[in-house]
């Protein structure tokens, strides 16, 4: 796929592609996180948990919805048991996680991030230049000083 070979890069698919990867690994984290942290909780307060997020959400959540909701599934067999067990009917429609809110509201939190993190790097690189500019206009003042102007070359 190199551009001798008729294909361009495609900097806003690459960016995209690192926003995705990075959201993914977010909410893998945050995943991780809920499960040390709730791993103890009671069945009730998991079930408060899911209420909350359907309140939140205004709908039945979907399993991709709610962070936490493979140790709620585990906890209750299944996703499904556990909002039947909050008295909350399966959802409606299938939602892929790149289409629900949690995805959406990380994503642009990478976005921002991965923003911050490139003006950053930038901000260093000129800073570097800057430091390397000015150790070579130095070095040039000492070489000049150095030097012996050839009138003093005679007389020596």
């Amino acid at each position: 796929m190199s551009a001798s070979k008729g294909h361009r890069f495609d900097g806003q698919k690459w960016y995209q592609k690192q926003i995705h990867e990075r959201t993914m690994k977010a909410l893998e984290q945050k995943e991780e996180e809920f499960l040390a942290l709730h791993a103890k909780d009671t069945d009730d307060a998991l079930l408060v948990f899911i209420r909350e997020r359907a309140g939140e959400l205004g709908h039945s959540p979907q399993k991709e919805e709610v962070i936490g909701s493979s140790l709620m599934s585990d906890r209750f067999g299944s996703w499904e048991a556990a909002l039947a067990a909050c008295g909350i009917p399966a959802p409606s429609g299938i939602r892929t996680l790149k289409h629900t809110e949690l995805y959406r509201e990380e994503s642009e939190r990478q976005r921002k991030l991965y923003g911050e993190e490139r003006a950053a790097r930038q901000e260093q690189k000129r800073k570097e230049a800057a430091a390397a500019q000015a150790a070579q206009t130095e070095k040039k003042k000492k070489k000049k000083k150095k030097k012996i102007p050839p009138a003093d070359r005679k007389q020596q």
